[in-house]
């Protein structure tokens, strides 16, 4: 599960940034924790 988080954290950024721009980054990393801590 820890490498696929730190896949998650270092691919998701780039597609983002090429698209999105750094609000929608650091949006989807405040979702992707929620999402974790349901997870757990």
């Amino acid at each position: 599960m820890d490498l696929f988080i730190a896949a998650f954290v270092l691919a998701y950024p780039l597609a983002l940034m090429g698209t999105l721009g750094v609000e929608s980054f650091l949006r989807a990393i405040d979702i992707h924790w929620h999402i974790s801590d349901y997870m757990e």
